[in-house]
């Protein structure tokens, strides 16, 4: 179970670096440091009952440069926990009572989605002189991010202002609600080993037969970075 969920973990985050989403680091589970002074600026550690360490993070990216320490690895541990609704002590629970040897995944066709839309020329063209795929323009359209759009082009003068502002709005909230929508209209879940080979596919790396060494293939990759 923990195989899977810490390859669900790194999976995510080189979806994120794939489809050239800036903040493309461990949310999840992480070990983090912060300058007191970043800390204070993002209004100190939020109350959530899960999921803080994710939105606190979420916050923590716009404040400056992320440096991510690879000399070491934190691994996951595989205990059972049903004090929160998800994340690693949820997630092995219901490995343990589903007794089920697959694990599902979202979709690698959700990151090639985010990844033509981020692609895209947003600040000299409007979101209607696109071709954007069928997934991010209902996203858009439902959560009225033509408004938002225009709101950041007019505030401000150049096309790397726009990026920042752009994905101060488009942040990693933002990115997952997306993910969650894609899955729910979309692209259901799938087999986890299946979509960890669509990205290696797509980033010309070799196949990998079993979740275990596609873990280990992870590991390497992200403590080498």
């Amino acid at each position: 179970g923990i195989i899977y969920y810490e390859l669900f973990l790194r999976y995510y985050k080189e979806a994120l670096a794939y489809c050239h989403f800036p903040y493309a680091f461990h949310t999840i589970g992480s070990s983090m440091a912060v300058k007191a002074s970043v800390y204070c600026k993002a209004g100190g550690m939020n109350k959530r009952k899960a999921g803080e360490d994710f939105y606190f993070l979420n916050k923590v990216f716009h404040y400056g440069k992320v440096i991510e320490l690879n000399s070491a690895i934190v691994y996951p541990s595989a205990r059972v926990s049903t004090r929160v609704p998800f994340g690693t002590g949820r997630a092995q629970q219901n490995f343990m009572e589903k007794k089920d040897e697959s694990f599902s995944t979202y979709s690698f066709n959700s990151f090639e989605d985010l990844k033509s839309f981020f692609e895209c020329d947003l600040y000299e063209k409007k979101l209607d002189q696109l071709l954007l795929p069928p997934s991010v323009i209902q996203f858009l359209n439902e959560n009225d991010f033509e408004n938002k759009l225009t709101e950041i082009k007019n505030n401000t003068t150049s096309k790397q202002q726009f990026q920042k502002r752009f994905f101060d709005r488009f942040d990693a909230f933002m990115l997952l609600k997306f993910v969650h929508f894609a899955r729910d209209n979309f692209y259901p879940n799938q087999n986890i080993l299946n979509e960890v080979n669509k990205w290696m596919l797509k980033t010309q790396k070799p196949l990998i037969s079993s979740e275990k060494e596609q873990l280990i293939y992870y590991r390497d990759l992200q403590l080498v970075k």
